[in-house]
Order: structure tokens, then sequence, then C-alpha cells
């Protein structure tokens, strides 16, 4: 019995030993999370992005314009009835005025008179209370104006126009107007987007030169290190760093 005791127990401490050691790694996923690194956008992404935002922007511009036009018309409309009560009451006012106290008419002008007077207080109160909206959809309209300009124009380094101090430039000076919003963004140095020329793709590289030739990495390297301002050079520089990258 003893001697099979100490089988099983010599057994038992064999498997201990060559039991492989745990994954830290996968310990740690079943432990908690797993970190996904931060994403970032290239400066084109960022562009069609802004582009999409553009577009929307457009899109409610639109819709306010036509909001705006509504409000504009009913405003037109209740002038027009407000001086045409106007002038009635007036007209009324003036023919009760050559009127005897006995006329039996003038009890009836007194009252439409009267009608005429209350039908002009709440043409006032409808004015009054659209006035305010119609305000500030107009300068809703602006802000539009002003991100929309800003949208195609990029800064000296190429980047996107930051919208929120182009604004703060237009407040400042009380823009309102397309040709004083792109005046603003040429004195800055802006350039519109569509004045840019498109970029020319880099083809990848391929360490064949033009002549067919091979160059080494450290030849294209020290070329461009030596005539950086050759632009064959260049190309072959940013095109061994892209294959670079892939790798």
């Amino acid at each position: 019995m003893e001697t099979g005791t100490a089988v099983k127990s010599n057994q038992a401490t064999n498997e201990a030993q060559v039991k492989p050691a745990p994954d830290k790694g996968l310990e740690a996923k079943e432990g908690g999370a797993e970190q996904k690194p931060e994403k970032t956008y290239r400066q084109s992404e960022v562009d069609a992005l802004l582009g999409k935002a553009g577009q929307k922007l457009k899109a409610d511009n639109e819709s306010l314009t036509t909001e705006r036009n509504t409000y504009k018309s009913q405003i037109e409309s209740l002038t027009s009835e407000i001086t045409e009560a106007k002038e009635s009451i007036a007209s009324l006012t003036k023919d009760i005025e050559t009127m005897s106290a006995d006329d039996p008419d003038k009890h009836a002008l007194l009252k439409l008179r009267k009608e005429r007077e209350a039908e002009l207080k709440t043409l006032k109160a409808e004015k009054a209370e659209i006035e305010p909206v119609k305000a500030e959809m107009a300068k809703w309209k602006r802000d539009q104006l002003v991100y929309s300009v800003a949208d195609e124009f990029v800064m000296t380094d190429g980047k996107s126009v930051d919208f929120d101090s182009f604004m703060a430039s237009a407040d400042k000076f009380k823009l309102k107007d397309r040709e004083e919003l792109e005046a603003l963004a040429e004195e800055k140095g802006f350039k519109k987007k569509s004045e840019i020329p498109p970029e020319v793709p880099v083809k990848p590289y391929s360490g064949v030169t033009d002549g067919g030739g091979t160059k080494t990495d450290s030849q294209i390297i020290r070329e461009y290190a030596d005539n950086p301002n050759d632009q064959e050079k260049k190309k072959a520089w940013i095109a061994l760093m892209q294959s670079r990258r892939k790798k």
C-alpha cells in the first residue's frame, strides 16, 4: 500500500513540473477589457469630414432661408394691414367729428372705429412677436454664411480653417457679406481650396531608378539629405518611407 501511494505522489509531482505556465497576456485579456489604440485621422480624412459638415450647413442654410422668407412675408403683410387699419381709423374719426350728436349713423361709426382700434392692437402684438424671431434668424443665416466661407478656404499650413476663430474675427469687424468674409480670409493668408492644385500621388517605392539601375536605401536617403530641394530625390525618399511603413 505504501509503494502505491508513493507512485501516485511521484506522478502528481511530475505533472506539476511539466504543466505549462499560464499565459500572462491571456490573463490580462480575461481580467479586463483590451486597450485599443486611440484612433488618429489624416488631414484628408479631416477635410472629408469637414466637407460633409459643410454640406449639412448648406442644407440647413437653404431651409433657414425658406423659413426666414416666410416670417418676412408675414411681417410685410402685418405691416400693410396695420397701415390700412390706421388709415381706416383716421377716416372714421374724421367722419365722426363732422356728425352732429343726434346723427343716427354716428353710433354705428363709433362702434366700427372701436372694432378697428381693437384689430390694430392685435396686429401690432402679432408683429411684435414675430420681429425678434426674424432678427434671430437673420443672425443665424449670417453665421451659416461665415461657416460656409470658412469651409471654402485652408490656412497657410494647409489645415482646415478654425471656424470659431474665423467667426470671432468676423464678429469683431461686424462682417456680413460674402465679399467681406472672403476678403478677411485672404487677408489672413488663407487660400481657396478650389485654387489649390491637386496633390500628385507618389508611386510606391520599387528600388528601381529611371535609368534601370537599383539604389540602396542608404543611397536614396543620402542623396535626399545632400539635395533636399531636388524634387526627384525627395519623391524617391518619400516613396521609400512609405514602403517601409507598409512592411
